[in-house]
């Protein structure tokens, strides 16, 4: 992508005030033009990406496993969104 980037990383097991933070700094960076990456791992890799498509972002999704792999599985739904986006 031709954009500024930016790597929003965390916990797996956030508070809600870590969620809620989380949540302001993407919106915050969409806002600004820059693309969300993350790691799309439970916890405030999820929040990272969730909350830049929510705001209408770009996110990049950075896995370590085979494109067909969803892992984990509760993000298979997301793993898919972020891939129809990009295409």
């Amino acid at each position: 992508m031709n954009s500024r980037s930016v790597a929003v990383v965390g916990t797996r097991e956030p508070s809600e005030d870590g969620i809620r933070r989380a949540r302001k700094l993407v919106q915050a960076l969409v806002k600004d033009g820059f693309t969300v990456v993350s790691g799309l791992a439970k916890g405030i890799d999820r929040v990272a990406h969730e909350t830049a498509i929510e705001a209408g972002g770009r996110t990049i999704a950075v896995i370590g496993t085979p494109i067909s792999h969803a892992y984990p599985a509760a993000n298979r739904a997301l793993q898919e969104m972020i891939a129809r986006s990009s295409s």
